[in-house]
């Protein structure tokens, strides 16, 4: 089986995935540590955190944004949508910019990688359907286009995942782009069908 090695900062979610994610890592050999969700809306008390556990246990290797599979409600008001956007966008800005060095020298050695998972239907809604997971987590798609082209060296793969599938086999699919992806990606499970999607010439 593949070796991994590093530490793994894993956002926490509202279906559980996470906690499955960080126990796959641990028993391939990495370090895996679970950002409570709370946390996520606190820039501060994030990067804190995540500092904290760089100095224990070693750089950042990789950073698993899983926070945005979650069901929630469309928001009903401008306040709301800010605070979506603070809490499943704005938080993985944060973490990846405190972790900007760790992440680049991990990328340099072939190994860096952001990953993110949101719950949008599968296609991140080019298919019509939204999904039930938080719509303001659709920026972290735009976020991690902007790292694989100033990072090339760093992964920065997107996943959206079906709300049909079920939390082990949401983080089956994580892992296994995680090990076998290939670079950066935007890949998709629409009815847990793995769609991979790329941009096209006009």
């Amino acid at each position: 089986r593949c070796q991994m090695t590093g530490l793994y900062l894993v956002t926490e979610d509202g279906l559980g995935v996470a906690g499955g994610v960080a126990d796959a890592l641990r028993q391939l050999g990495a370090r895996a540590v679970v950002l409570p969700a709370a946390l996520l809306s606190d820039p501060a008390a994030l990067r804190a955190m995540a500092e904290e556990q760089r100095v224990k246990q070693g750089p950042v290797q990789g950073i698993l944004h899983l926070a945005p599979l979650v069901a929630v409600p469309n928001p009903a008001t401008e306040e709301e949508w800010h605070r979506l956007i603070r809490h499943y966008v704005l938080s993985l800005f944060h973490l990846v910019q405190g972790c900007a060095v760790d992440l680049q020298a991990a990328g340099q050695a072939g190994q860096g990688v952001v990953l993110s998972a949101t719950l949008l239907g599968g296609a991140f809604g080019r298919n019509g359907r939204g999904g039930t997971g938080p719509v303001a987590s659709g920026g972290v798609a735009g976020f991690l286009q902007c790292i694989a082209a100033e990072w090339p060296s760093c992964a920065a793969r997107m996943l959206d995942l079906d709300e049909s599938l079920s939390p082990s086999v949401m983080g089956q699919r994580i892992m296994e782009e995680l090990l076998y992806g290939e670079g950066s990606s935007e890949v998709g499970f629409p009815q847990g069908e793995r769609t991979v999607f790329e941009v096209a010439p006009v």
